[in-house]
């Protein structure tokens, strides 16, 4: 089966194939229109408000690499992905989850036959991120998993740092994470 994909260089010489069916829309997002929220991984740049509902806005150079976070520019290119469905939770139900990812150039949709897989070892903190081997011009293209992506960021998010945040939790910017607030005392039953 032919899938069609998104090519976009991430940064330098590394380019990575985005499964065209979750890429939503292109942006330009000035930096200053990124809200900073505080306690996640640094790749994590903040919020926008994209018609009223807020999408995270991810430094994929950053996050696929080992790199210290780079000098970024005043506007920036981003590709929104959005998955719909549960999460890898049970019981969640279904969400419209995005992420605007950042990128430094669009390189355009090509049409590539089943994925392949890594002729050549990931680093295995990667390995969950990517499906396998696209074909485009007689060269291969590693094809992100959004799905996968979305899952493990939502993951991390409410399990690595304290207090936690759920990205999918209703956002709001005044009140802390709910499981944040301190606990009442109980009073004692006699």
């Amino acid at each position: 089966m032919v899938e069609d994909y998104f090519k976009v260089r991430v940064f330098d010489a590394v380019r990575v194939a985005l499964p065209l069916r979750y890429v939503e829309t292109v942006l330009q997002v000035n930096r200053q229109q990124i809200c900073p929220i505080p306690g996640l991984s640094t790749s994590l740049l903040g919020v926008i408000n994209r018609r009223g509902a807020l999408t995270w806005v991810l430094d994929l150079r950053q996050f696929l690499s080992d790199l210290p976070p780079a000098q970024l520019s005043r506007n920036l290119t981003t590709v929104v992905l959005t998955v719909e469905g549960s999460t890898a939770e049970e019981g969640e139900g279904t969400l419209r989850r995005s992420i605007a990812c950042i990128v430094t150039e669009l390189e355009g949709v090509f049409p590539s036959p089943a994925l392949k897989p890594f002729s050549k070892p990931v680093k295995p903190r990667l390995q969950e991120f990517f499906a396998g081997i696209a074909t485009h011009e007689k060269s291969g293209v590693a094809v992100l998993d959004p799905v996968a992506l979305l899952d493990v960021l939502h993951q991390e998010s409410i399990g690595v740092t304290e207090p936690k945040l759920d990205l999918y939790a209703p956002f709001n910017p005044i009140a802390p994470p709910v499981n944040a607030l301190p606990k009442s005392p109980q009073p004692a039953l006699n």
